[in-house]
Formats: structure tokens, sequence, C-alpha cells
């Protein structure tokens, strides 16, 4: 199974898991939820401002184990593909695949749902100390979701520049909307300044850029991670029915600019099937791999090249069922 079939289903993944990160995020801004929000700052009730999150959430999730699946499935595919005679498919409900695609679960909807916890009492508590009403800081709270607090925290740090009329550092930050760059060099060449307005449109569009990318990212390292667990499940299973011998994994960089270090390192190795790849800063099974450290697997872009060591003599299609309805093989 070389790297360009994995691209493909990862690229597949990452679009899906696009899509539906930014219509939640789309979903959790709706007008309705607003009231909820500024009752529960009015109230005190921190806790549990962001209404919807859960079902928002599970949405995602459920994407993410289709494409778990979709993976383990194309990989069988190539399996069976190679055999003479027989039917290898897929197992979605052996316990591995299950209790991967569980255990996805728990953990994006833990992690992201205590994250926006977080950072919506931030927002509260930065708009508390810029005298904002509760309406207005409602609002900010709504306009944050799906960003980290250190994320927030850049977006004011936007904000402080831009009402400190200091426009070429303004336009040196990262996602800031090119399409205002003209006017801030006429501005500064001016001496005109930026009324309050003309800032808030500034800064949400700032704001709605970094919710954007931290889909792209989200979407991105969770496609890398559930299509490798998908392959390496179907892979496993195919070693386990005695479809194939084993089977070896190649890392592949992009070999561009954008590679980090730790990754140059690693293009070109080859590990056997139970083997983790040594990265600078953390061991990984393959790129994505929600085991390693964040350094090692955010906005990685790398593949694997998947080799089976030999295939052994297929079964015929009517003893590997057998076996199968028997539970000597999943």
């Amino acid at each position: 199974m070389d790297e360009d079939l994995l691209e493909q289903i990862v690229t597949r993944l990452e679009n899906k898991l696009r899509a539906g990160w930014r219509a939640a995020m789309r979903d959790l801004k709706d007008e309705s939820k607003l009231t909820h929000l500024e009752h529960a700052i009015q109230t005190g009730q921190t806790d549990a401002m962001i209404e919807g999150i859960d079902e928002a959430i599970a949405s995602f999730t459920a994407d993410l184990a289709a494409g778990y699946v979709y993976a383990g499935q194309r990989a069988a595919r190539a399996v069976d593909d190679m055999l003479e005679d027989g039917s290898f498919r897929f197992d979605l409900a052996d316990e591995t695949a299950v209790t991967w695609m569980r255990d996805a679960a728990e953990r994006i909807a833990e992690g992201l749902i205590e994250e926006q916890q977080r950072t919506a009492q931030f927002v509260v508590e930065r708009g508390l100390v810029r005298g904002l009403n509760s309406r207005a800081i409602a609002e900010e709270v709504q306009a944050s979701i799906g960003l980290s607090p250190y994320q927030v925290q850049t977006v004011e740090n936007y904000r402080a520049v831009l009402e400190r009329q200091d426009f070429a550092r303004a336009q040196s930050y990262e996602l800031a909307d090119g399409r205002y760059d003209a006017m801030l060099a006429r501005y500064a060449e001016t001496g005109a300044s930026l009324g309050p307005d003309r800032i808030d449109a500034m800064v949400g569009r700032y704001r709605a850029n970094w919710v954007d990318r931290r889909g792209d990212d989200i979407a991105l390292q969770e496609a890398q991670n559930a299509t490798n667990a998908g392959i390496d499940e179907a892979l496993d299973q195919a070693v386990e029915a005695e479809a194939i011998e084993d089977y070896e994994k190649e890392w592949i960089s992009r070999e561009d600019t954008r590679v980090r270090a730790s990754h140059k390192r690693l293009h070109g190795q080859v590990i056997g099937a139970d083997e983790l790849f040594h990265g600078l800063y953390g061991d990984l099974a393959y790129p994505g791999d929600e085991d390693a450290p964040d350094i090692e697997v955010c906005g990685c872009r790398c593949m694997l090249r998947r080799r089976w060591k030999g295939v052994k003599p297929a079964r015929s299609h009517e003893a590997y069922r057998n076996q199968a309805d028997a539970g000597e093989i999943r």
C-alpha cells in the first residue's frame, strides 16, 4: 500500500472533518444561543456556558470513526487484491477496532469540551477587566468558540496593537487579513487613526481566521491518526488471519522547507509493524499518532509506505468463512 493511496484517504477524511468542524462552530454560534450565554454570565454559571457542544462534537467524532473504518476497509481491499483465492475483509467489530473508535470519541470529546469551557471562562474574565457588559461578553465568548485560551490571547494582542495604531506591527501578525494592508499602509503614511468600529471588524476577521486555522489543524491531525490507525488495524487483522505474513512501514516526508527537522531525520526509515519511529521529541507509530507529543504531530503532512513482507497461500473462501463462523478468526 503506497503513500499515494494513503494521501488520498487522509485528504478525503481531512476534508470531511474540516467541513464538519466549521459547521459545528457555526451551529454553536447561532444567535439563539446568545441569550443562554448572557444568562450564564449574569448568574455566574460559567461551568457550562456553551450550549450544544456535546452534540457538535458527537457529530465530529462520528465522522472520525467512519474515516477509521473506511481506511481499514481500503487496506483490507489492498490485501484481498493480492490473494490468489479467498476473501479478506476488515472486521470493524473486532475488539481492538471498537476500542479505538470508543477511546477516540472520548478523548476528543473530553479534551475539546474541557478546553472550550476554559476558553469561555478566560474570555469572561478578560471581558470583566475591560469593563464590558454581560451581553458584550457573551458575544465575545461566542465569537471565540473553537479557539484555545492561548489563541484568544493572541487575538487580544492583535487588538492591542491596533488600538496603539501600530500598523506595521499589525501587518506582521500571522493570519491577519491581507485585505487591510493597503488601508493600514495609507493610515501609517497619513497619520490617520483607526476607529473602534474598524478595529472591531478587523479583530473579528482575525479571530475568524484563527477559528478556521484551528479547524484545519485538528482535521489534519485527526485524519492522519484515524487513517493510519485504521490501516494498521486492518493489516494486523490480516496477519492474524494469516492472509499476510507481516508488514513494514517506511516514513515518507514531503522533503520541502516546511518539514520539521525531526521528520527530515525519519525520511526513508523502515520499521516493523510493532516498532516505533524515534522522533527528536518522542516516539511515533505513524504520522498523527495520538500518543506522540504534540510537537511531533501538529501540522504533520508526512506519509507512510507500507509493504507486506510476504503473502501466505490463500485459504479458500469456504474455508475462511468456516473458520470465521467457528470463531477461530475475527
